[in-house]
């Protein structure tokens, strides 16, 4: 499908409603730009720390051998032991052709980032999509009049993004 499909995750504390393996995938078509996206570094076989405008995360290239899974592993160990700490760290996963986009957040229920979330009523929290920057609003009356909401619902995504972040 010329590289279009997306392959995300989201763990228990990211807004994922049962404990299995669930994947959601989507087509991201041609034309769509997923804000993300824009940022993932092009050059290194590595993995590395990408920050943009929402929260910091791990980018890891698709490269030939085993390395994506060390790679990946590296990422959940490193969560795993902030869970041991009782931090409550969750993460959100995108795979595409060209890499992982590993998102490690606050869990839901934590605060800051419950307070924020009870707050703002554009979206129902931050799962895999939102960490991409593409947002879902299901409020008809935002939706209705969205440009006189639109400032706030700015704010509020950075407010999100700010409050989720570790």
């Amino acid at each position: 499908l010329g590289g279009s499909i997306r392959l995300c995750y989201n763990s228990l504390g990211c807004h994922a409603s049962v404990n299995h393996l669930h994947l959601q995938g989507f087509l991201a078509e041609k034309d769509q730009n997923i804000p993300f996206e824009k940022y993932i570094p092009r050059k290194g076989a590595r993995a590395t720390v990408v920050k943009w405008p929402g929260v910091n995360a791990t980018w890891i290239p698709k490269r030939g051998g085993r390395g994506v899974i060390s790679d990946l592993r590296r990422f959940m160990k490193a969560v795993e032991r902030r869970n041991r700490k009782e931090e409550r760290i969750a993460y959100n996963l995108c795979m595409s052709q060209d890499g992982i986009a590993c998102f490690a957040r606050l869990a839901q229920g934590v605060n800051p980032y419950q307070s924020e979330l009870a707050r703002h009523n554009f979206t129902g929290g931050l799962g895999f999509l939102e960490m991409l920057g593409e947002f879902v609003c299901a409020n008809k009356e935002i939706i209705a009049d969205f440009a006189a909401h639109k400032a706030s619902i700015l704010k509020g995504i950075a407010d999100l993004y700010k409050a989720v972040k570790i």
